[in-house]
């Protein structure tokens, strides 16, 4: 059973209250700095439709985001969090407007979803992902980093 937003404990009363929040500013791609350097992948950017999110400048409040994050829940697709006793709200006409990325793609996170009916995990993870050379036992490791000779 979910809970509706409005259910959800807010930051104050799970953390109490505080006077002053650290603020750090907020990792952005200065795409300009990149193309006057002779670098050509903000094209791509640019075609994924990705540059409006990666230039995203401002502040973050990483308590706050901790707290958003917390909190949240995804009610019939409408993610909803509680910070500070407000009430936030974002369906995928928000997320469009405030990140400039579509909701669309494959929910390979999810349990259920149908991309894991036909999705091995594990056989992805042995196959791509897993390195084979880790599993090799280099003796010259072993000795401290000198070969059995120098060891000697």
């Amino acid at each position: 059973m979910s809970k509706s937003c409005s259910q959800m404990a807010s930051s104050s009363s799970r953390h109490g209250k505080k006077a002053a929040h650290l603020v750090v500013p907020h990792k952005f791609l200065d795409v300009e700095l990149f193309r006057r350097e002779g670098f050509i992948f903000q094209e791509w950017l640019v075609d994924v439709g990705l540059l409006k999110f990666v230039e995203m400048t401002g502040d973050c409040c990483p308590d706050l985001v901790q707290v958003f994050y917390h909190n949240l829940k995804v009610v019939d697709g409408v993610i909803c969090s509680r910070v500070k006793g407000v009430d936030i709200k974002i369906d995928d006409e928000i997320w469009l407007s405030f990140t400039g990325l579509k909701a669309e793609g494959f929910m390979s996170h999810e349990r259920n979803s149908e991309l894991n009916q036909w999705t091995n995990k594990k056989k992805i993870y042995k196959e791509y992902l897993r390195s084979p050379t880790r599993l090799k036992v280099y003796k010259s490791y072993l000795l401290d980093g000198l070969k059995m000779e120098e060891k000697i």
